[in-house]
């Protein structure tokens, strides 16, 4: 018997092992597979819980584009590769190569939310899947925004929604997915710290944090604080640190996720930093200083003997800051698309 002559419960079981980016390939194979991997919110949902995770680094190189990137430890000469940029077509663009130009992104649950400078527009985007969902700002744009992506983890249906910050200290605002439309939040109370909400910012199970330093306090008595936004409950919390990361300066420390299931704090200026802790390897990149003599940047690995591989970045990122580095986990989970048509790229 083939696995398609199975009974359909035992196929849906099988198929929610397999890893996120197999269904791409699976997906001709029959058309009920199709629709499953395609269409099904239930199924997503079964392998969104069941199936191994998978981490793919990504980053922002200066052309404004997203690119995978492949890290071989193994043999005697380990190498990083930055891999062809992933294809996001602007349906919207007069130009004869319509690419979305990316200065910023947020990772969250496999979804990407894209910014791009001096646009009044953002998209989210599932680059496995191929689908995106284009949302305007029209006259509640301004420079000085930023965009965040989460959802309620304590509610069965997970429905998604984006959140705009402003420098200006103007209104926060909810972009609710199901609903597609926009509303403020009257009620919240944004912590009195300094938070760069451009920089270092983290999805983590639906929720958002950064690290923050409280703007009441002055030398010697500064602390660092991670702060978190509940995508839930609508309200900034806060978060104990282990007291090593408290007591170091606001631009000495750095965020970043592990897996999709924890945090970590580098305690160390100017990095971006990955840990992985199944293969207990850690990842970062510095960037060289204006006064320094290398042309491009670097990527430090160290391995679980503490020794350190130096490699080549290879491009050249955004800004000439230190490269931007995206623990990706592709995903099957779904766009909520109210009010507008699916636009997919298979």
């Amino acid at each position: 018997m083939t696995l398609p002559e199975l009974p359909k419960d035992l196929v849906e079981e099988i198929l929610s092992f397999v890893p996120a980016t197999s269904p791409k390939r699976l997906r001709s194979t029959c058309k009920g597979w199709n629709r499953l991997f395609k269409d099904d919110k239930r199924f997503t949902r079964k392998h969104t819980e069941k199936a191994a995770k998978q981490f793919q680094p990504l980053t922002l190189t200066k052309n404004y584009r997203i690119c995978p990137i492949n890290v071989n430890l193994h043999g005697t000469s380990p190498s990083l590769e930055v891999k062809n940029e992933v294809s996001l077509l602007d349906p919207h663009s007069k130009n004869s190569a319509p690419q979305f130009n990316i200065d910023r992104v947020f990772h969250c649950d496999g979804l990407l939310l894209c910014t791009s400078q001096k646009d009044s527009r953002f998209v989210v985007w599932n680059p496995l899947t191929g689908v995106t969902k284009w949302i305007e700002l029209g006259d509640r744009y301004n420079e000085g925004m930023a965009f965040i992506l989460g959802y309620d983890n304590k509610s069965c249906n997970k429905s998604y929604k984006a959140m705009s910050f402003n420098y200006l200290d103007k209104d926060s605002e909810i972009y609710e997915f199901s609903s597609d439309s926009w509303r403020v939040i009257d009620d919240i109370i944004k912590p009195p710290h300094y938070m760069d909400y451009f920089r270092e910012c983290f999805s983590l199970k639906g929720n958002t944090y950064w690290l923050g330093i409280d703007r009441r306090r002055r030398p010697p008595d500064l602390r660092i604080t991670l702060i978190k936004f509940d995508f839930g409950t609508e309200k900034f919390g806060y978060v104990s640190l282990p007291p090593p990361c408290q007591v170091h300066g606001f631009e000495a420390s750095n965020l970043s996720v592990v897996g999709d299931k924890k945090l970590s704090v580098l305690v160390h200026p100017r990095l971006s930093f990955l840990l992985d802790e199944e293969k207990k390897v850690f990842l970062c990149c510095k960037s060289k200083g204006w006064m320094e003599e290398e042309d491009e940047d670097n990527v430090y690995i160290v391995g679980e003997d503490n020794k350190f591989i130096l490699l080549n970045f290879g491009v050249e990122t955004i800004g000439g800051e230190s490269p931007i580095i995206i623990n990706y986990v592709p995903s099957l989970v779904q766009i909520e698309l109210a009010g507008s048509k699916r636009k997919t790229d298979y």
